[in-house]
């Protein structure tokens, strides 16, 4: 084997484990995005409630106010 085939098989070699590490950090960062947006949709979720509960507060609290 040839020097210059020696080192076009050193380059392949580097290129396919850059590769492997790119394909890993890629599936990594899609699991946090994926683990971002169950976050998200939780928030919403609570924000809403919350929201709902505030309404309620602020409707019973008018409530009382009439009364007085």
């Amino acid at each position: 084997m040839s020097a210059d085939q020696s080192l076009q098989l050193e380059k392949m070699a580097a290129l396919e484990k850059s590769s492997r590490e790119q394909s890993k950090k890629v599936r990594l960062l899609e699991a946090r995005v994926e683990t971002l947006e169950q976050d998200n949709s939780a928030l919403k979720d609570k924000a809403s409630m919350l929201q709902e509960k505030a309404k309620a507060a602020a409707k019973e609290k008018k409530g009382i106010l009439f009364l007085l």
